[in-house]
């Protein structure tokens, strides 16, 4: 079967099984930006579904990377052949298994806490300013010898 190019008012008609398909006819016959074409369109087709699945149950700085985790492991589901069914429902079985590995990955790992010290800093880019250059260089190897190299405390003008 010979593969033929669709443009992208066509594509968005096609239902997610025979975009899947037509991503995998463009690939095996070397047409990479195709089948980009038809990737991205199956992507951010189900991204603001996504993503709003992922906000009903994660804090909101934790949706971009959680949403985009499932996503990766949708499409590379849909594409290794250990997807079955539906794109539609196996994608949301991804997303509640995304959901459910991080928080067994945040139940294994440690407590995290801020230090006073670490909000200790300057309030003001004035302050932060007079106390950058009121600081010594410092060496990186922890001494003061001249063999290793030093960082200049001053602001570098980015």
């Amino acid at each position: 079967m010979s593969f033929s190019p669709l443009p992208d008012h066509e594509l968005c008609r096609l239902a997610d099984e025979r975009l899947i398909d037509y991503i995998r006819q463009a690939r095996d016959a070397g047409r990479p930006s195709d089948a980009r074409r038809g990737l991205m369109l199956l992507v951010y087709g189900y991204e603001r579904d996504v993503k709003r699945r992922v906000s009903l149950k994660l804090a909101p700085h934790l949706i971009d990377d959680v949403a985009h985790d499932a996503l990766v492991r949708a499409i590379a589901a849909a594409f290794d052949g250990s997807s079955s069914g539906e794109f539609r429902g196996w994608l949301h079985t991804i997303v509640d298994r995304t959901i459910a590995d991080h928080y067994r990955r945040a139940q294994r790992r440690p407590a995290e806490t801020i230090l006073p010290s670490e909000h200790s800093g300057p309030r003001t880019p004035g302050e932060r300013s007079r106390r950058l250059t009121a600081t010594p260089a410092r060496s990186s190897c922890g001494s003061s010898s001249t063999s290793c190299s030093t960082r200049s405390a001053t602001p570098t003008g980015r």
